[in-house]
């Protein structure tokens, strides 16, 4: 069958019309509702993020209401730190044999923030006892160091924390145990007048 056989010509003007303006026309509104919408419910964005209803929603599997434009998604909160695990010191994880910050040391670093927001600490780098007396005692003062620069990139004044390196002179549990050292590897804020 021809084309003027199937329909007259005001009918092809009308599909015509239809195949060439308003389909493509109702593509770009889908896609920008659902651009708008963060992808879509249940969906990861092309950057592999979860859009905002599915990380605010309060149960698994049923995604909550878009949130409105106009107020920011809030990040969820790190786990609150007792303030008084700091002055006890606290496991900053870091390279071995080196002052370098692990990423768990920066997630730990970072709840210590608002226990630091006002005052002066010192902040003292431990070590183990493996290995000579005076490399523990640069590297403890190295690691001090890297958690001052790390915690002034995040906002915490400068003028409130000083760095001390006491190597492995302040042990808090046993040496010899992998256990041990492992807790005498530490870092710890005390509070300065």
């Amino acid at each position: 069958m021809t084309r003027n056989e199937a329909r007259s010509e005001s009918g092809w003007k009308a599909f015509d019309m239809w195949a060439t303006v308003v389909v493509p026309l109702l593509v770009v509104v889908l896609a920008l509702g659902l651009w708008k919408s963060g992808y879509g419910a249940g969906t990861k964005s092309c950057c592999g993020a979860v859009s905002p209803a599915v990380a605010a929603s309060p149960t698994a599997g049923v995604p909550a209401p878009i949130p409105s434009t106009s107020a920011p998604v809030a990040a969820p909160a790190a786990p609150a730190i007792d303030c008084a695990t700091i002055v006890k010191g606290i496991a900053v994880g870091f390279a071995v044999n080196r002052a370098d910050l692990t990423d768990e040391g920066k997630r730990a670093l970072d709840q210590t923030i608002t226990c630091l927001g006002a005052g002066k600490f010192e902040v003292a780098g431990h070590t183990d006892a493996d290995g000579d007396s005076a490399r523990n005692q640069r590297l403890s003062l190295a690691r001090a160091r890297a958690v001052v620069r790390y915690l002034t990139s995040r906002r915490v004044p400068a003028s409130s924390l000083t760095a001390a390196g006491y190597g492995a002179m302040q042990p808090i549990a046993d040496n010899s145990t992998p256990e041990g050292k492992a807790q005498n590897r530490r870092i710890v804020f005390t509070a300065k007048p």
